[in-house]
């Protein structure tokens, strides 16, 4: 199967996403640096170019492969904890299952940077050691009648946050001026806030047939929990959005997760037996096959129980951890609706969104493509001219003061213990 011409295609990564090289452990001697470097291919970001780079002395090898997320798999073998754990490993399907290459990495961070490439979703934290027990609600009608069924497996869980979006689906708000920039590279400076920059929530396109640039609004997906999961069939991943998930008192090691107000909430299933690891595709959540039936069902959840290992001691503090970090998350994404919010607002009203000065960013990139930058759009006579919306603190501040409103109302619901609760954005 021959490769297909290289793409002249200019296109960057995305917002929050930077091209970089990543350090692979290299199982030949007389290689000094191993290294692999992703280039996108296509402009609805699934098709990458992989180059493989081998350096010893005096000479240097490089190989190059197509992956298209449409077709190929990204199987996450370093969540597998029945193998050796000496370095974090990346397993690659080209070609539609004709060539399988496992990539190395000295630190979990790299597999991560990798793993963002194609699910467009940075990893913020990860607990090892986890079970977890799936309760669902049976399709059948018979099933219903009877306990709803179960799965139970054991592996890593962890919690993701949209980074950028492949594609974006236009919403039109309102007409720009007629006037296009020439330049391809411009360096536009944006005043739209960090948090939704970020998530390419707004921008401006080029709509060549009407001559015109025109605001989009996209709202980006949300925060979600994966876990990867091993049984005695074989693998299963799970994952589920978390914006408004629940849960009381974690007790004895364990969290009983529910949706809002004790529902339900969904959840989407990957399972492969043990002969079948080549289709755990971490891609296949967001992959979609005309003619061909889903690999993933989205089940309707009652809970989902998370187990955690360990002393009691361990047990309570991993617990703190995955407390703070689901609450770090669905507060931002709170602060991301709300800006989302004001910004269509303004729009709707014929006014360029208002935020601080100090909240700025450059990007470049070609005029025909998604630019970020600061909508300029007159204001129509027929649109009565109200109040500007006043600016917002600082966003830091703001999802500080939530989490400890939402600190102090689990305390009055007595949902956990009282005491310090210092917030950290990092990975474990």
């Amino acid at each position: 199967m021959s490769s297909p011409p290289l793409s002249t295609f200019p296109m960057e990564l995305d917002a929050g996403l930077v091209s970089q090289r990543l350090l692979l452990v290299s199982p030949e001697p007389d290689v000094i640096h191993h290294e692999l470097a992703v280039y996108p291919e296509s402009e609805n970001g699934q098709r990458f170019r992989i180059v493989e780079t081998k350096s010893s002395e005096g000479s240097t090898r490089q190989s190059e492969r197509f992956l298209d997320l449409t077709q190929d798999c990204v199987i996450p073998l370093y969540t597998i904890v029945s193998l050796p754990r000496v370095h974090w490993s990346m397993e690659l399907v080209y070609g539609n299952g004709i060539q399988r290459i496992a990539y190395s990495f000295r630190e979990r961070a790299d597999a991560f940077r990798l793993q963002q490439y194609f699910t467009e979703y940075r990893p913020t934290h990860a607990f090892e050691g986890v079970t977890c027990t799936l309760t669902f609600q049976s399709g059948k009608l018979l099933g219903k009648m009877f306990q709803n069924p179960q799965y139970r497996g054991c592996g890593e869980v962890q919690l993701w946050w949209p980074e950028t979006q492949r594609t974006l689906q236009p919403s039109l708000l309102s007409p720009m001026s007629s006037n296009r920039s020439s330049s391809q590279g411009t360096r536009i400076q944006s005043t739209i806030p960090e948090i939704v920059r970020r998530s390419t929530a707004l921008s401006v396109q080029t709509d060549i047939n009407k001559d015109k640039e025109i605001v989009v609004s996209h709202r980006p997906q949300p925060p979600v929990l994966v876990a990867f999961l091993q049984d005695a069939d074989g693998y299963t991943m799970l994952k589920a959005d978390i914006t408004y998930l629940e849960y009381p008192v974690p007790q004895q090691g364990r969290i009983n997760i529910h949706g809002p107000r004790g529902g339900t909430f969904a959840v989407d299933r990957l399972s492969v037996n043990k002969s079948q690891l080549d289709r755990w595709n971490l891609c296949a959540f967001d992959r979609a096959t005309p003619g061909k039936p889903s690999p993933v069902s989205n089940l309707k959840s009652t809970y989902l129980t998370l187990e955690f290992s360990g002393t009691e001691t361990e047990q309570s503090e991993t617990m703190g951890k995955f407390d703070k970090a689901l609450l770090w998350l669905q507060c931002r994404r709170r602060k991301l609706d709300t800006d989302m919010s004001m910004v269509q607002a303004e729009l709707h009203r014929g006014q360029p969104p208002s935020w601080p000065a100090t909240a700025t960013s450059t990007h470049t990139r070609p005029s025909s493509m998604v630019s970020m930058m600061t909508p300029r759009i007159p204001i129509p006579t027929s649109v009565p001219k109200l109040p500007p919306i006043s600016s917002t603190e600082p966003l830091s501040l703001q999802i500080d003061a939530e989490l400890q409103n939402e600190r102090t109302r689990r305390v009055l619901d007595g949902r956990v213990a009282t005491g310090p609760y210092e917030m950290d954005d990092t990975s474990h």
